[in-house]
């Protein structure tokens, strides 16, 4: 008997509901840059970010392996040579025909004091180099607070 849950994958489609974390307090980890086809040209390639875990530090959830193709926020996660990226989830103007963009406003200094708290409990750096993040993922029932443990609050 393994000890790791072993199965199919989820029939559900999944996945970051941007929706969701509107003007939530979002930690990006290890974001990298990866080619993909373009929606509207799928000749064409085009580049997103990958990153490894978004924590949302506001309700306390980590979603592995998220890509971002939005291009108001890609280039805010790849500039920069920040192991987590930091910043909250808001939506500018939509224009005539076109959906509002997706846009990361900067974070705070206490933002940036809330993720690092989050992360020191939720978070490791492995020997390879890769941070891996222990929280509950986007969709669980299972809620941080509801966990026991005898750790201060972060």
């Amino acid at each position: 008997m393994s000890a790791f849950k072993i199965g199919p994958p989820n029939p559900s489609s999944g996945g970051f509901d941007k929706d969701r974390h509107n003007d939530h307090l979002l930690a990006f980890v290890q974001p990298r840059a990866e080619q993909q086809p373009s929606f509207s040209d799928s000749t064409k390639m085009q580049t997103v970010a990958r990153s490894g875990f978004v924590v949302c530090v506001d309700c306390g959830t980590a979603s592995a392996d998220v890509l971002w193709f939005t291009s108001q926020i890609v280039p805010r996660l790849l500039d920069t040579r920040q192991d987590v990226v930091v910043g909250r989830l808001g939506q500018g103007l939509a224009r005539a025909g076109r959906s509002a963009p997706w846009l990361l406003d900067e974070p705070t200094d206490a933002d940036l004091v809330e993720v690092g708290r989050f992360l020191e409990k939720h978070a490791t750096r492995l020997k390879s180099g890769v941070i891996v993040v222990e929280a509950p993922e986007e969709g669980d029932d299972d809620d941080i607070d509801d966990q026991p443990d005898d750790d201060e609050p972060f």
